[in-house]
């Protein structure tokens, strides 16, 4: 889970960065800047620091060794829930599949038999 976040952080780095010179382009022009615009991209460094900071966390983490934390300790107590009991319905959806099949086959194998047997 950890891999997929960190992808899209670098899918989303070169555009962080694109903005962030734009920003230093213009406060080097001498531009005058609104300060909710000074504000918002504070607010993104701030938040891109804290990601990677905690992604970097989870990493070393799960690189050190398992430590009884699965994936779903990534997410929130209500995601996590909401993840355990969607690996539950897959299951059983796993299961009827599996039964349906098994039930489908059998019937063409019943069905193969009688035509035999005419």
């Amino acid at each position: 889970l950890y891999k997929g976040y960190s992808m899209e952080m670098s899918m989303w780095l070169p555009k962080k960065l694109h903005l962030l010179k734009k920003i230093a382009c213009l406060r080097q022009a001498g531009s005058s800047l609104p300060c909710d615009i000074l504000e918002k991209v504070e607010g993104i460094q701030d938040k891109w620091h804290l990601l990677e900071r905690t992604l970097g966390e989870k990493t070393r983490d799960t690189i050190a060794g398992p430590s009884g934390a699965g994936t779903c300790d990534l997410l929130s107590p209500e995601s996590s829930s909401l993840v355990r009991q969607l690996e539950v319905r897959i299951k059983e959806l796993k299961g009827w599949m599996r039964d349906t099949e098994l039930f489908i086959f059998n019937s063409c194998l019943l069905q193969e038999k009688e035509g035999t047997m005419e």
